[in-house]
């Protein structure tokens, strides 16, 4: 099972998405755009993927869990990139979904992830890590990210 559950973000258990997907178009939604693709995404997922083949796809996802798990145990953080590229300029980011699989990781995974910036770019964009541990691992994430913040400055406007 999928550890992002749409349904729970969308009124009606998500069953009237296709009534959303017209309301975003004609204004009207008080959803975002992201939320509305990703409940299409699943329905074709659950309508056209064999349960067999989804089965496939949770032990793969439960085996990098538990090899993740085993790795990092309960003192151990992952230090990854936020995204392959510095921030994006307002409504950039959408045409380019592959590199969703960065953020994406840890949320299938149902690991806690503390972003954390750590200055501008050349052309005074946003560049950042994103530090993660194993489930209710929060605090730990956390504490990395600030003695990051120190060395590197932490935030500060574009």
């Amino acid at each position: 099972m999928l550890s992002f559950e749409v349904e729970d973000l969308l009124e009606n258990d998500g069953k009237d998405w296709l009534k959303e997907l017209y309301g975003y178009l004609t204004g009207r939604s008080r959803k975002v755009f992201v939320l509305v693709v990703l409940q299409i995404l699943k329905r074709l997922y659950t309508v056209f993927i064999p349960n067999t083949v989804q089965c496939q796809y949770d032990n793969v996802l439960n085996k990098l869990r538990c090899d993740l798990t085993a790795v990092l145990g309960n003192d151990g953080v992952l230090i990854y990139p936020c995204h392959p590229t510095s921030a994006r300029f307002h409504g950039r980011m959408y045409g380019n979904c592959v590199n969703y699989s960065f953020l994406g990781l840890f949320n299938c995974l149902g690991f806690p992830v503390t972003n954390c910036t750590l200055g501008l770019n050349s052309n005074g964009l946003p560049v950042g890590v994103q530090i993660a541990a194993v489930a209710n691992n929060d605090r730990l994430t956390i504490a990395v990210a600030e003695e990051i913040e120190k060395v590197f400055g932490g935030w500060v406007a574009p």
